[in-house]
């Protein structure tokens, strides 16, 4: 694939939010030496790029989902969804493995930080603990 072509494809799945074709697409694709260097500071761009989006929906969402259950449930399972992506995303092989390790950090970091800011917003706003305690049992274990 010519770096053109990762160019488009890495913008659609900027803009789309789970695309496993396009992931497969580029998980099967062999490093190319040529382009290499060019190629991966656009993957972690877009790796972070995802991530930051995916906490941005949450966040936009918060005054609808502490208002309903299972609206909570959703937006809860569409961000597990879209951090188990992105982590799909970190382990295509254009990425070198260094790379690999910071960006999973980062991303367990932040996941772990936004979890922590909606369990805290959540027992702000709703004292049954219901809430918090629907957000804790949504939590991703990263030993999974």
């Amino acid at each position: 694939m010519s770096y053109e072509e990762w160019l488009i494809i890495i913008d659609r799945i900027k803009k789309n939010n789970v695309n496993l074709e396009l992931l497969n697409k580029i998980n099967n694709e062999e490093i190319n030496d040529n382009i290499s260097e060019m190629l991966i500071p656009k993957l972690e761009e877009l790796v972070i790029c995802k991530f930051e989006k995916a906490v941005n929906k949450v966040k936009n969402e918060l005054e609808n989902a502490f208002n309903d259950e299972n609206y909570l449930d959703y937006v809860l399972v569409s961000f597990r969804k879209e951090i188990n992506y992105i982590m799909e995303l970190i382990k295509i092989k254009q990425i070198p493995t260094d790379k690999k390790v910071l960006l999973t950090y980062k991303i367990i970091d932040g996941t772990r930080l936004t979890y922590d800011a909606l369990i805290k917003e959540a027992d702000m706003i709703d004292p049954t603990g219901i809430f918090s305690m629907m957000i804790k049992n949504d939590r991703i274990k990263w030993s999974e």
